[in-house]
């Protein structure tokens, strides 16, 4: 990315016009004796950073209810095999809720223990 367009307050006055068109482009930094004061960035590049920003946030959300508060009892209170974290986070990025990655993690998780023999000898 190109460096931001710089103007100074007393530009800004005298031809907003310019300005407003160059932050359609990219971010327009806008000085106040010499120093950086203000920016000036289009509506639609800070409406792409709030919605970046609130995907995630629901991923972090995500990454927490699997990690910290798991809604399936088969899975409360299991430490986090490395391998399911991985998978987590694979599914995360991916783009899945958070039920289907706690359904995905539970059906690996119960077929993971039906493969581990039980020990029933009594004596």
């Amino acid at each position: 990315m190109d460096a931001p367009k710089t103007f100074t307050a007393r530009e800004l006055s005298s031809h907003s016009g310019s300005v407003l068109d160059h932050s359609q482009r990219q971010p327009v930094v806008i000085t106040k004796q010499g120093k950086p004061f203000s920016v000036v960035v289009s509506y639609y590049d800070i409406e792409a950073q709030l919605e970046a920003l609130a995907k995630q946030k629901e991923i972090d959300r995500a990454k927490e209810d699997i990690l910290f508060g798991a809604k399936n009892s088969e899975m409360e209170g299991r430490e986090v095999d490395p391998k399911l974290l991985n998978l987590m986070l694979a599914m995360t990025d991916q783009g899945h809720s958070s039920d289907e990655i706690a359904e995905k993690l539970k059906e690996v998780i119960l077929s993971e223990n039906q493969k581990i023999p039980e020990n029933n000898d009594s004596g």
